[in-house]
């Protein structure tokens, strides 16, 4: 049950990381090159969908810090 839980939290932050990253990708790809506009160096929709990533990563790190706990692997009822 709760690694059901867990999982529950990893792919939705996967789906989030998913979506954000496509998203700016498709718009990307949907502009033509000579009318890029740039920041730090990088085209805007590169920048955004790895922007994205820069917050889902962190975000990640404290939701396996404080909700993912170690369980044993034994079957309940078996303790030595």
């Amino acid at each position: 049950k709760r690694a059901g839980k867990e999982a529950l939290w990893i792919v939705i932050l996967w789906a989030i990381n998913t979506i954000w990253t496509y998203a700016w990708g498709l718009w990307g790809a949907s502009i033509d090159p000579a009318t890029y506009t740039f920041t730090l160096g990088f085209p805007t929709w590169y920048f955004w969908a790895c922007l994205g990533a820069g917050f889902v990563f962190p975000i990640l790190g404290i939701v396996i810090a404080t909700r993912i706990k170690d369980c044993s692997l034994e079957p309940f009822g078996k303790h030595e």
